[in-house]
């Protein structure tokens, strides 16, 4: 049996939150402590395994929500939002719900490729000359490597591995230089991250400055009448000289703007149709340039007003209350 109840889309909530009178919802063993909005602390229960769905995108989820007696309104809280691809984004007479689902469907036509799937999937960049370094004289750095714990070796062995097939790096048997390799475990203490000690290294070549614009700055240049704008994140590509040189022929339409920082790009536009189409011929173009896109940290289209988007805060901008909005949406529950 399947019934419709509304919920309201709050982007404060952690947990979405039902009260005992939706259909079908059958209580578990487990608990949670809640917080009202009183400040009132109470011990409630979770309930059964329960499918909910978008009536209108037919999209799916199963999860445990929050059965909360007093709560006055069923509340669609972020974990259930994220997996539905719902977004709660000002408007000039208030706060609106969207759904993104219309952004997955313009991906599709986008090559496959395109998106990296890992930390050594990476863009080559062969459409552009490699970058050259030049060493200051004829030394070369050769600093033996320091002892490793066996951890560490088996930690980043897999990651030299996944590099050398990537065709990041390359086997050399006779190097006249040689620095040392220090493993750094990442923060969910399984997998490693290949940090190399270039301290010799750079003290050995000229130095290549980068023109890295201050973010404040770059973002004060957006119009006020750009009001949709996207963010992507190129994988693993730092280097903005590269980046600059592959875009360095792409033909942005006249009320669209392009911003660069470091291997993130932002495109702004006063219409949501402008700025979808200059950004799915901008994923397009770093595609027939050998770029990969992160589409893990890139954010869909959203509208803004009067502010700029954070960088890096995916899915939001400066508009947004720390405490949340919410608004009004319907949703199927069975």
């Amino acid at each position: 049996m399947t019934d419709c109840v509304e919920f309201l889309c709050d982007t404060g909530a952690c947990k979405t939150i039902a009260k005992e009178t939706v259909p079908n919802l059958e209580l578990s063993k487990d608990y949670i402590w809640v917080k009202s909005a009183d400040g009132e602390t109470q011990k409630t229960n979770m309930s059964k395994p329960l499918t909910i769905e978008d009536p209108k995108t037919g999209l799916k989820v199963s999860a445990k929500i929050v059965v909360y007696p007093k709560c006055q309104i069923n509340l669609l809280g972020r974990d259930l939002m994220t997996k539905l691809g719902i977004a709660v984004v000002p408007i000039e007479n208030g706060m609106r719900a969207v759904r993104t689902k219309k952004e997955e469907e313009d991906l599709k036509d986008l090559p496959a490729d395109i998106w990296t799937q890992g930390p050594s999937d990476v863009g080559l960049l062969t459409s552009i000359p490699p970058v050259e370094i030049k060493s200051k004289t004829d030394w070369r750095p050769r600093i033996k490597q320091y002892p490793l714990k066996e951890e560490a070796i088996a930690g980043i062995e897999p990651v030299i591995k996944d590099l050398l097939k990537g065709g990041i790096i390359r086997e050399c048997s006779d190097s006249p230089c040689n620095t040392p390799i220090f493993p750094v475990q990442k923060a969910n203490g399984t997998d490693w991250r290949m940090a190399q000690d270039l301290w010799a290294v750079n003290e050995a070549v000229q130095t290549r400055a980068q023109n890295v614009p201050n973010p404040h700055t770059l973002l004060n240049s957006l119009g006020p009448e750009n009001k949709f704008f996207t963010v992507i994140d190129i994988s693993n590509a730092f280097f903005t000289q590269a980046i600059m040189t592959c875009l360095a022929d792409f033909e942005l339409p006249d009320d669209c703007q392009l911003l660069v920082y470091v291997d993130d790009l932002l495109v702004a536009s006063s219409s949501e149709a402008s700025c979808r189409a200059a950004s799915l011929a901008l994923l397009k173009h770093l595609h027939k340039t050998g770029n990969k896109v992160s589409k893990k940290n890139s954010c869909s289209l959203w509208y803004r007003t009067g502010s700029v988007p954070k960088r890096r805060r995916k899915r939001s901008h400066d508009g947004y209350h720390p405490h949340g909005y919410s608004t009004n949406s319907w949703w199927r529950l069975s």
